[in-house]
């Protein structure tokens, strides 16, 4: 039910006659189509604004991701990068690890579930990854 039409008459006035009764029900049908389409409208103004986001979600993701790979001699590095859905939870990177020879770290993640709440996981993680490396690599042997 979209909404009621109440109509009533006044005292001493005539009752309602069938042209009457047919004016009302075009009324009411023409304002129900147009309560609906409002309604429809709506919706897909909802729908377009939630695909903005997560095309903008999905931009962010990538933009996450490795522009260039690293030039180490003897390796050569490629990948692809395809969500099940507009925007995913998986990710990868590389690091060099400081040492006294060149030493590359790769990282590949898996947020458990897809979607977008899942990806703006990362990068609340990408810097305690980052301290966690720096712990790693700057300690030292007893």
């Amino acid at each position: 039910m979209l909404g009621v039409v109440l109509l009533g008459r006044l005292a001493g006035q005539p009752v309602f006659t069938a042209s009457d009764e047919k004016l009302a029900l075009a009324l009411a049908s023409q304002a129900a189509i147009a309560i609906e389409q409002a309604q429809l409208y709506q919706q897909e103004i909802k729908r377009q604004r939630l695909e903005q986001e997560l095309e903008l979600a999905r931009q962010i993701q990538l933009g996450l991701l490795p522009a260039s790979y690293p030039a180490l001699p003897g390796w050569e590095f490629a990948a692809i990068y395809q969500a099940a859905r507009q925007v995913g939870g998986d990710l990868y990177d590389f690091f060099e690890l400081p040492a006294d020879s060149p030493q590359l770290g790769l990282l590949i993640a898996d947020v458990t579930g897809k979607g977008v709440r899942q990806r703006c996981l990362w990068p609340s993680v990408e810097p305690l990854f980052a301290l966690r490396q720096q712990s790693v690599v700057t300690r030292r042997p007893c």
